[in-house]
């Protein structure tokens, strides 16, 4: 019966108070009324009304591992005023606790078992048929807290998706591979905009990625774990460092300070990913050596970054985000840059950003094309007026958009050194320099 405090409802009310800003969803409906019996001669009795109860539910997460816990709120009522009787079930049957399976406010932990699971509340007045309400499905993953992975590790779509509630580190001569179907979520430790609690995968052996095609089913992503949440962005994305390297097919990795980070000695190669909406897309530093090869970098706050390392970009976009789309800087060393074939479209800052510190930028960016942007300004420029380029060749690219003026381009190809673009790429419309976007092959 329906009636009194129940033993979880401090910790439920509790736990609703302080997290108002989170997702509240609630499901309502009622039951038509069941006729009543027939007269025996005199008045028929009034009809009963079936009993009314919509729920409330409150996870914080995208996705649920062993020990975490779904605050539950029912709300039934009787317009007639019968006691009712209420009653909490999950299914398959059996799948994690109830603090109170009988209370209107409970919570739920989740179990260790894997996959999707229903919570639905049963109430009756006894008298007209029950009435069921469910929330929407919960998927169960394994729980991956701090840890080291030191051998060869394969995680698979069956026990998908994984949660990490702390930093992976892939040591040095070890191997993890992701297969096709997985989705991974890097779950801040709190909702808040705190930096301290935002985890890695840190990569110091190898890392293989084994996407076969874009679906869910055939792709691999790596997520932000927490929703609603306040902070710019969830975590710190895949680094690679030391001697590690790395094979990623079919990745799609967002909500990071940084996608992708490449800064050992080895290779790292990207084939057919998408690196979206994280503070940087990508960023190349130290020795680091990447691949790109029909991969969209796109809505990061810069695409990509390539300081002192060597980047090769084939067919590849990099569209909407809201830095540069490629920022090349010499730093302590040359950074060397190999473009070819590729699509710039609707950067903020500059499709191409030219710079140099104390090293040198080599460059060669050809047969790509550079569409308009979203400030209106030029496609390529130089952060500074004493950009060193060395052996920098902008050649045969196809720009779709109208310079502002011809000083941009006169500065480009003939006050710069070695930049070897040949005019003739070039038609001339009402003192400006456009060309016609050359057709490309892009995922």
């Amino acid at each position: 019966m329906i009636s009194g405090p129940r033993s979880a409802a401090a910790r439920v009310a509790a736990f609703f108070s302080s997290m108002a800003a989170a997702l509240v969803l609630t499901l309502s409906g009622s039951l038509g009324g069941c006729g009543g019996g027939g007269s025996d001669g005199g008045t028929a009795p009034p009809e009963n009304s079936a009993p009314q109860l919509s729920l409330e539910f409150q996870t914080g997460v995208v996705a649920l591992a062993a020990g975490d816990q779904v605050v539950l709120r029912a709300i039934p009522s009787d317009r007639d005023g019968d006691p009712l009787t209420l009653v909490w079930r999950t299914s398959p049957p059996g799948r994690g606790s109830f603090a109170d399976s009988t209370a209107a406010e409970t919570i739920w932990t989740a179990g260790s078992e894997v996959g999707i699971v229903v919570l639905e509340c049963e109430v009756s007045d006894g008298i007209a048929d029950p009435v069921v309400r469910q929330i929407p499905q919960l998927e169960v993953g394994t729980r991956v807290t701090a840890t080291n992975i030191n051998s060869t590790t394969t995680w698979t779509a069956a026990q998908s998706p994984y949660v990490l509630s702390g930093d992976l580190i892939v040591d040095s001569g070890a191997t993890l591979r992701i297969e096709a179907g997985v989705r991974v979520y890097l779950r801040p430790t709190s909702a808040g905009p705190n930096t301290w609690d935002r985890h890695i995968i840190d990569v110091r052996g190898r890392l293989e990625v084994l996407g076969t095609g874009s679906s869910l089913s055939q792709s691999v992503r790596i997520l932000g774990g927490r929703s609603p949440f306040s902070g710019a962005t969830q975590h710190r994305g895949i680094d690679f460092n030391g001697s590690a390297t790395g094979d990623l097919n079919f990745l799609t990795i967002r909500d990071g300070d940084i996608g992708v980070q490449q800064r050992s000695s080895a290779l790292v190669a990207m084939t057919n990913c998408r690196v979206q909406d994280n503070g940087t897309g990508v960023n190349v530093i130290d020795s680091g050596t990447l691949e790109l090869r029909r991969c969209r970098i796109s809505g990061n706050g810069a695409g990509v970054l390539l300081s002192t390392g060597s980047l090769l970009a084939r067919s590849s976009r990099f569209s909407s985000n809201v830095g540069p789309g490629l920022s090349i800087n010499g730093g302590r060393a040359a950074a060397a840059a190999d473009v070819d074939s590729c699509e710039f479209r609707d950067n903020g800052a500059g499709h191409l950003l030219l710079n140099t510190l104390t090293g040198a930028v080599q460059a060669v960016v050809q047969h790509s094309n550079f569409l308009p942007m979203n400030d209106g300004t030029i496609s390529v420029k130089f952060a500074t007026d004493f950009c060193w380029l060395m052996n920098t060749n902008l050649k045969s690219n196809f720009w779709g958009q109208a310079i502002q003026t011809t000083t941009d381009v006169l500065g480009l190809f003939d006050s710069r050194k070695d930049c070897n673009e040949s005019v003739s790429t070039w038609t001339v419309a009402n003192g400006d320099w456009v060309l016609t976007a050359h057709p490309l092959s892009l995922p």
